[in-house]
């Protein structure tokens, strides 16, 4: 949103006609007052379900692993938090961390050893971004930064799987659930694709009512039925900010996620699923060309 904050004040400078429209999409949901971003829902959708998986598959042996799945999220848990939607399938991860807690490693030993001596099964999902008391973060893959200077993340849960095993000699696995996180189109919320490609339009249709230097926002007005209006927003407001999972939703011991997080959540992933792949089983990388030509 700052790129087409700073895009937009260079074209008034010039005088050169152009209106600039922000249209918001990050699976992190982390833009301000927006009440969800497009790819959350899809994201989201992915991993409840590749969590489940996880879990039945670790459930299928009397004893089984400690299983650590580390999931995006640079500063903030909106999507690491998610995960415990899975206990809708009685799949509950044991052990959820974010970026908003501070992340202790002694303490996190301490509980996968009770977690695992009692039940011979663990599941922990962590984000990427998750820091000790003094903000440094946990695991950094590299020491590179991207275009936006941001420093690369990645390797937590390699790093935390080591911790465990050299600590108990369990056997530990990691899973880096990476860009399929991002990526996915095999199981999409179709609300998540309906509100991304209406926030298009709206951002079109406002461009050609001569409004520039704004971002379409999406306001939750009801969630029962689930009800959404679209506005805009002044790009000022949002640049350069973010919005954090609210604590409220972490849980006293800040090692899980309250169950009120289910009803925010679970409107953006439900609907009826619509089969993206085409006769032969593969991928239909053009469903939604098809799907909304109109």
């Amino acid at each position: 949103m700052d790129s087409i904050y700073q895009i937009n004040l260079f074209l008034k400078k010039q005088k050169y006609k152009c209106n600039c429209i922000g249209i918001p999409k990050t699976i992190d949901n982390d833009i301000v007052f927006m009440d969800h971003t497009p790819g959350f829902g899809s994201a989201t959708k992915f991993l409840i379900n590749a969590v489940t998986e996880i879990y039945y598959d670790d459930f299928s042996y009397k004893k089984g692993r400690v299983n650590i799945v580390e999931i995006m999220g640079r500063n903030t848990g909106w999507l690491t938090a998610s995960s415990m939607l899975s206990s809708l399938n009685n799949a509950k991860p044991d052990l959820i961390y974010v970026p908003e807690v501070d992340f202790d490693p002694d303490d996190f030993l301490n509980k996968v050893q009770k977690i695992y001596e009692t039940k011979k099964h663990c599941l922990v999902c962590v984000s990427e971004g998750i820091h000790d008391k003094n903000g440094n973060l946990i695991s950094i893959s590299n020491e590179t930064y991207d275009v936006f200077n941001h420093l690369q993340l990645g390797g937590v849960g390699a790093y935390l799987t080591k911790l465990v095993e050299t600590k108990f000699n369990y056997k530990t696995r990691y899973f880096e659930l990476s860009l399929l996180q991002r990526a996915n189109s095999i199981i999409p919320s179709e609300q998540d694709i309906k509100e991304a490609v209406t926030i298009g339009k709206k951002a079109l249709l406002y461009a050609l009512k001569g409004k520039s230097g704004y971002m379409v926002n999406l306001k939750r007005i009801s969630n029962e039925p689930y009800k959404i209006k679209y506005e805009l927003i002044d790009l000022a407001l949002v640049k350069n900010k973010t919005k954090y999972l609210p604590l409220t939703y972490v849980n006293s011991t800040k090692d899980n996620i309250n169950e009120s997080y289910i009803s925010y959540v679970l409107p953006l992933i439900s609907g009826k699923q619509k089969n993206h792949l085409r006769e032969d089983g593969l991928l239909d990388i053009y469903f939604l060309e098809k799907h909304h030509d109109n």
